[in-house]
């Protein structure tokens, strides 16, 4: 609960009010959130209802943004005022929390941001896909890809969704970043789009395969295998999908049939798939090794 309120004290004390006459308390401080009704009701009234309107219209949509600064709320609302909004806000100390020592970059709290979102989809749903897309252009063009596939994931636009995965998921992918492709992999409108994608299908296997996720991984190989699998043979070479295979089995400790795998694979991996090049040096020097053959790990590796 502490770390859920961030020691918020009057967060603190209308749980305890809330917590008086429950049976499973540790299920109620699982869900808390800024959306629970002892909240939400302390917030409107209290806080958000003094608020001028003005102020009341940026608190609801500065919501949607995880970390904000006066330009990226100029350009997600499309007006030139942030600065002095923001600055309001924060005499106004409405748990707005600096993030850096300029204090040009802020968040909400936790509790009041979850709070502001729910009402914000209450009164103005419409506006969020699009406050959201916003935002995700405006990290693109500050060279943070990463943070615009953030928004983008919730704009409601599969094909500009799939667009930035196409283009930044294998660079992401090289740079080690396997459990934030497999979270994104999990979200929504991700999954039902990959069928026609075969390149970033097979991406997001290797970061299933990365974070232990197994037989999700398998699942989407056997999708590009598939007799009718509407993927690019020549764009996608079966290698490329047998390589995740045989590391699958190198790690789940069936080194043999691994070796088998390696084998059939190894004639077709060249430099011209990098990633799966790489891959098979380390996890077949791996699979060698394991076997005691310690000159052929050598010479190959």
């Amino acid at each position: 609960l502490q770390e859920r309120t961030q020691g918020w004290p009057a967060a603190l004390w209308l749980v305890s009010l809330a917590l008086r006459d429950r049976g499973d308390p540790q299920a109620f401080v699982d869900t808390f959130d800024g959306s629970n009704a002892s909240i939400a009701d302390y917030l409107v009234e209290d806080v958000l209802a003094r608020q001028p309107e003005n102020v009341r219209w940026f608190l609801l949509r500065t919501s949607v943004l995880h970390t904000f600064n006066a330009a990226l709320c100029d350009h997600v609302f499309q007006r030139q005022d942030s600065r002095e909004l923001l600055a309001q806000v924060e005499r106004a100390h409405l748990f707005l929390v600096p993030q850096d020592q300029e204090r040009s970059w802020f968040r909400y709290h936790p509790l009041f941001s979850g709070f502001l979102r729910t009402q914000l989809a209450h009164t103005a749903s419409q506006e969020m896909a699009e406050l959201h897309r916003r935002a995700a252009a405006w990290w693109l063009d500050e060279g943070q890809p990463t943070r615009a596939i953030e928004y983008a994931l919730h704009a409601g636009d599969a094909d500009y969704l799939v667009a930035l995965l196409s283009v930044n998921a294998p660079t992401l992918l090289w740079q080690g970043r396997a459990r934030t492709l497999a979270r994104w992999w999990s979200g929504p409108q991700v999954a039902e789009r990959l069928r026609d994608d075969a390149r970033l299908t097979l991406v997001f296997a290797w970061a299933l395969t990365l974070t232990h996720r197994y037989g999700e991984s398998l699942q989407l190989l056997d999708g590009l295998e598939a007799p009718d699998a509407t993927i690019d043979r020549c764009a996608l070479p079966a290698a490329v999908i047998h390589v995740p295979r045989a590391f699958i089995l190198a790690m789940t400790d069936r080194v043999k049939e691994s070796l088998v795998q390696w084998r059939a694979c190894l004639p077709e991996v060249t430099r011209e798939q990098p990633f799966t090049y790489a891959m098979t040096g380390a996890s077949y020097g791996y699979c060698l090794v394991a076997e005691s053959r310690f000159d052929e790990a050598r010479g190959f590796l």
